[in-house]
């Protein structure tokens, strides 16, 4: 009997056994896991909603200064094409009253408290950039009107070739410069590399390194007339304007993708769209600004639409296929002297003005800056530049110092587009590169 009493015991469970639980423990034991798991869920969410609600802003890191740059207005900026960590910057004052000495520039990123390089000059430096097909040749522009290519590899300070002499000179400041690769052959894979420059002598020009620097005008820009609103159909004459005035040239942009097509901003509020073809007309003239063009650029993604900054206050988005401004902005009462679109999205541009720097996010407002980072005072914002390859921004100032901020909690891209004017003109910001 004992054995049988085993037997039953342990297939059918003893009584002195615990009970299984009833059902309605096993159903409190259930909702309990169930009000745990969202009240993870709550704090979880609340967490994110206070990262969010952490405004988008700039914060500084550091910034490129020595004293030999001290109280000189940086004039422009310009990477390196190979070496991310290289860093061209020209100094100098372009008032008629503060003529002063000039200097570029060449710092790493990995010593921001003494250039690399060092190139002075008694004439400010207006404009640098660096060759593409030979990126150890820097192209300095000059106050004076002189061009100098410096070989940034040899630690001579003596320019491998200069216009100082050459018949051809430009007569005014040199306000841009900048190395394009063209096409040289039909296939597309013959290209060659050319120095353009645009100065205020009207011309806009373009060097070649043969056994010097050869100089050839691609166009002598003229000043036009102001064109009356016409009502109904008629239409502008062209070619009505035309007068032998020179125009003095402020900046210029080749496109990204046609190297034949570039635009030209004139110190009359004026863009002409220009093509290296034709030296004699305009292809077309965009009006919507009343004072000097500092700066036009093109859209990375959309090469359709580009970007303009003036003395007027300024900034003017543009399509290329209609001469009037598609959008406007004019946030302050101050000189905008300088834009730039992102690297990373179509819908993001900076904007550098006398008092502050400005981040634009068009997919957020087409009315107010995303971010605004003011200036301290007696300091200018004049030049800014990204990074290729980081979220940062460098800003130049009045004062010789180039600082570096990084852009913290900007908005991230919307998975479906706002379906509005900015989704026709940049497409849905779901399809934006990475």
């Amino acid at each position: 009997m004992a054995t049988d009493y085993f037997v039953l015991s342990y297939c059918f469970g003893d009584s002195k056994k615990p009970e299984p639980e009833e059902p309605e423990d096993f159903l409190e034991s259930t909702k309990r896991e169930e009000v745990e798991e969202e009240s993870k869920k709550e704090e979880e969410e609340e967490i994110h909603a206070e990262e969010s609600t952490i405004p988008a802003n700039l914060e500084r890191l550091w910034s490129f200064s020595c004293d030999l740059t001290k109280g000189l207005n940086v004039s422009s900026l310009a990477w390196n094409k190979t070496n991310p960590d290289l860093l061209a910057v020209g100094y100098g004052h372009f008032g008629f009253k503060e003529q002063k000495r000039g200097l570029a520039c060449c710092w790493s990123i990995k010593n921001p408290m003494w250039p690399e390089r060092i190139y002075q000059s008694p004439y400010g430096v207006t404009a640098v950039d660096f060759s593409i097909g030979a990126p150890n040749l820097l192209a300095v522009g000059y106050h004076n009107g002189t061009i100098a290519i410096y070989n940034v590899r040899s630690n001579s300070n003596v320019p491998v070739l200069d216009s100082s002499e050459s018949p051809q000179k430009h007569l005014g400041p040199v306000w841009q410069l900048q190395w394009i690769e063209q096409d040289r052959g039909t296939t597309g894979d013959d290209k060659r590399e050319i120095l353009v420059s645009i100065s205020a002598d009207g011309r806009i020009s373009k060097w070649v390194i043969q056994k010097g620097l050869d100089c050839y005008d691609l166009m002598r820009l003229k000043r036009t007339t102001a064109t009356s609103n016409r009502k109904g159909g008629e239409k502008e004459k062209k070619d009505e304007a035309l007068i032998s005035r020179q125009a003095p040239g402020m900046c210029f942009s080749f496109h990204p993708k046609d190297t034949n097509i570039y635009l030209a901003g004139t110190e009359e509020g004026h863009i002409h769209k220009c093509s290296c073809s034709y030296n004699e007309q305009y292809l077309n003239t965009y009006r919507g600004h009343k004072g000097p063009v500092y700066k036009v650029t093109w859209n990375p993604f959309c090469h359709d639409v580009f970007l303009s900054c003036s003395a007027d206050w300024g900034v003017i988005i543009w399509q290329q296929e209609n001469v009037k401004p598609f959008l406007s902005f004019y946030p302050t009462t101050s000189v905008v002297y300088d834009v730039a679109w992102s690297p990373k999205s179509s819908y993001i541009f900076a904007a550098a003005n006398e008092n502050r720097v400005e981040i634009w996010d068009l997919h957020i407002s087409t009315l107010d800056p995303l971010i605004v980072n003011t200036a301290n005072p007696g300091i200018k914002f004049t030049t800014i530049l990204f990074a290729k390859q980081t979220d940062c921004l460098l800003v130049g100032d009045s004062d010789g110092q180039v600082s570096v901020y990084e852009l913290r909690n900007m908005p991230t891209a919307l998975e479906s587009g706002r379906g509005d004017i900015i989704d026709t003109l940049l497409g849905p910001k779901s399809n934006q590169p990475a």
